[in-house]
């Protein structure tokens, strides 16, 4: 699942023309819920960072939901 977080981290910098720093994630957090059909699955969020001007750090996370990605989210950030 950490490499799915991290290819999915680095994917999405690509797509935003910005810099995959440090290339890892970090897990962040997990727990258990239920899905539709009440089956038990786990979620977990990881933390990566990013560079849009090669100074400054900015965070993103990437939340999976059993072994699929369900959301990558990018904190503002200036554009140029």
């Amino acid at each position: 699942m950490h490499e799915l977080a991290v290819s999915a981290a680095r994917r999405t910098c690509e797509r935003c023309n910005v810099q995959f720093l440090d290339h890892t994630v970090a897990r962040q957090s997990w727990k258990l819920s239920r899905g539709p059909q009440g089956k038990w699955r786990l979620e977990r969020n990881y933390r990566f960072e990013f560079s849009a001007d090669g100074m400054n750090r900015y965070s993103g996370n990437v939340h999976t939901v059993a072994n699929r990605i369900s959301a990558v989210i990018m904190e503002p950030y200036p554009e140029e």
